[in-house]
């Protein structure tokens, strides 16, 4: 009898190797090391490590993530896999625990994986190293390609042979606390990754060489990517569901959706440099260079309301409160105050004897700060007249914020 089963186990050995490695699943285990992070799937009766997968969506198998409700950008979760041959039917279903209960629970849900696309993007080139801001030119002298990652559904339960990034996403409902486990090679993840449905409070950034707006996560994982706007982006304006945002040679400000950036209308052409785009709950108030006046247009399709005087020179910034507008710039050098209704002067501050680049209020004061002066000036809104200044910085001061007891600010130089 003894002999029967020995030449029976041989008999396996011998055939384990022919067949694909999904049959044996039922001697599949899971080896998990790195903090659990990262998981070995090893088959013993062939004695075989089939591939790695390794938590990428999460910092630690403890942390809980924050997602908004319904389908987001990002996946909920998502392993970098990495397999020595392609395993077929390797992703299983998944299972859902409401961890407020204890229960299983349904969601809607599906695969998706990391696609890489080569887009092109402009380059722009100035002459504003050169000559004064007010002047400047921006242009698109040529394009360069530059690869892209997006989440594409996946439709397939394979595991491919090599490296891959593989998420799932989920339908987030009101009030979500779930763990999600995953299945791989026939067995579930015992080390979860879960999430809650909340507010996330997302980074948006853009500038003068991607030329596109990113959007991060607050762990600073790339969430979503704007199509290419065509040059450097200096000026972003966030509502509830939208952003906008504006910059060079464009010369447009594009409204986009928060969620994945996918582009929705574009104003009208500015006429030169968009150095700033603020907004309110209904209007959007965006100003800059060549043009040299602030512009006020309708949040819902961009289309224009009214413009400000002329200013003189660049508009290097603008602040809102619930009846004013407030901006500064270069060559005028002071800050003007205007009804945000229609744009009307209403008075200016005293000669700033330099470049106007910063401004910040609180309920009662203006601060500004820029080149030349290289001090912050602090002046009441009603009438913008002079109340104290700092000691001088010792280089152009272009950075400051507010907070209820103090103003902090940096620059160049110093």
């Amino acid at each position: 009898m003894k002999k029967i089963l020995l030449i029976m186990f041989c008999i396996v050995l011998l055939v384990a190797p022919m067949v694909s490695a999904e049959v044996f699943t039922f001697d599949n285990i899971l080896n998990y090391k790195n903090n659990d992070l990262t998981v070995d799937v090893i088959n013993t009766l062939g004695f075989t490590k089939l591939g790695t997968i390794e938590l990428k969506s999460h910092k630690s198998v403890d942390q809980v993530i924050t997602l908004e409700e319904g389908w987001n950008v990002r996946p909920n979760i998502w392993y970098n896999v990495n397999f020595d041959e392609l395993y077929e039917n390797g992703l299983g279903d998944l299972k859902f625990i409401d961890l407020k209960t204890g229960k299983e629970v349904e969601r809607e849900w599906y695969y998706v994986y990391e696609a890489k696309h080569v887009v092109q993007k402009a380059i722009g080139d100035s002459n504003c190293d050169d000559v004064e801001l007010d002047s400047c030119e921006s242009s698109i002298v040529g394009y360069r390609e530059e690869e892209v990652s997006v989440w594409e559904r996946y439709n397939s339960n394979d595991i491919p042979k090599g490296e891959l990034n593989i998420g799932i996403k989920v339908y987030v409902e009101k009030g979500d606390l779930i763990d999600g486990i995953f299945n791989i090679a026939g067995k579930d993840i015992k080390k979860h990754a879960q999430w809650q449905e909340g507010v996330v409070d997302y980074i948006y950034i853009g500038g003068a060489i991607n030329q596109s707006v990113i959007k991060y996560d607050p762990d600073l994982n790339q969430v979503a990517v704007s199509s290419d706007y065509g040059g450097g982006i200096s000026g972003i304006s966030l509502d509830n569901d939208y952003i906008y945002y504006g910059g060079a040679i464009n010369h447009t400000i594009i409204k986009a959706y928060k969620s994945n950036l996918s582009y929705i209308i574009n104003s009208f052409n500015y006429g030169g440099a968009i150095r700033f785009v603020k907004g309110d709950d209904d209007y959007i108030y965006y100003g800059g260079q060549a043009n040299q006046t602030i512009i006020k247009a309708y949040k819902s399709n961009l289309s224009y309301i009214t413009h400000s005087s002329d200013y003189g020179g660049l508009i290097g910034d603008l602040e809102l409160d619930d009846n004013y507008i407030y901006y500064g710039g270069d060559t005028n050098q002071t800050v003007i105050k205007a009804f945000k209704s229609n744009l009307s002067y209403i008075t200016n501050s005293s000669d700033y004897g330099g470049n106007v680049y910063d401004l910040e209020l609180d309920d009662d004061y203006i601060y500004y700060g820029g080149y030349v002066n290289q001090t912050v000036i602090k002046a009441y809104k009603s009438n913008l007249s002079y109340i104290a200044n700092t000691v001088l910085y010792g280089g152009n001061v272009y950075g400051l914020e507010v907070d209820n007891d103090y103003i902090y600010y940096g620059g160049v130089v110093n």
